[in-house]
């Protein structure tokens, strides 16, 4: 049910992907950006992140949020800013 949706591909083979979420106005959130480990450090992940950003629903929003445990530093070197005034909240359904 994402809204944006983008794949890489060479012949038959996927070298990566990423989604949206969007209410079309207000917030928007990248999920998912998988570059295959194989095809990692080529400039893909920043190819797939540029067509999600520019997709018409995307563009509309307010604020692009999205979350990582372990590349902060790729989605800063292209535009992402770590934000110390918000907090994030998870509530676990199953343990």
């Amino acid at each position: 049910n994402s809204d944006v949706i983008v794949s890489l591909w060479s012949n038959n083979e996927i070298l990566g992907f990423g989604r949206a979420l969007s209410d079309g106005t207000y917030r928007s959130v990248l999920w998912d950006i998988v570059i295959d480990h194989n095809h990692q450090g080529k400039g893909y992940g920043k190819l797939i992140v540029s067509a999600i950003l520019d997709s018409k629903r995307i563009k509309q929003s307010e604020k692009i949020y999205l979350m990582t445990s372990n590349q902060k530093d790729f989605y800063c070197q292209i535009g992402f800013k770590a934000v110390s005034s918000q907090h994030l909240l998870i509530k676990k359904y199953k343990n």
